[in-house]
């Protein structure tokens, strides 16, 4: 009987510290993609190609994003990229968003450069123009 009257009250006294726990993230299982988009509606209304990475002498990644409305109309998209190093850190910040008007069933090409050396690679962000 003294044992449970004593885990009772060291269960009151714990409970009763006012310390919460803290809020813990949760992890993802979604790697981050390449080309990634703010709606499914705008994935759906585009394709995108080959893309192309190329580096000049002193070692400064070029991206080249074809893409292209699949829809019979042209339509205006903003888009954004952010270089990564080797290790996956970002490289600064991401480039401001930029307007592209993508033509009927035609390719386009976004084209972007890292810019310092060492970028191993890139995440473009796609959203519908404002």
């Amino acid at each position: 009987m003294k044992t449970l009257i004593l885990l009772t009250a060291l269960t009151l006294a714990a409970g009763c510290s006012g310390v919460k726990p803290p809020i813990q993230g949760r992890n993802d299982p979604y790697r981050p993609p390449q080309i990634s988009y703010t709606g499914e509606s705008l994935r759906d209304d585009t394709a995108i190609g080959d893309i192309k990475l190329t580096r000049d002498n002193a070692d400064i990644l070029f991206v080249t994003v074809p893409i292209r409305s699949t829809r019979n109309s042209s339509f205006y998209v903003d888009w954004r990229v952010m270089f990564f190093d080797a290790n996956g850190r970002p490289m600064g910040e991401a480039t401001g968003w930029a307007h592209k008007m993508l033509n009927a069933n035609a390719f386009e090409y976004i084209t972007a450069n890292s810019l310092s050396p060492g970028a191993k690679d890139f995440q473009l962000q796609l959203r519908r123009a404002e």
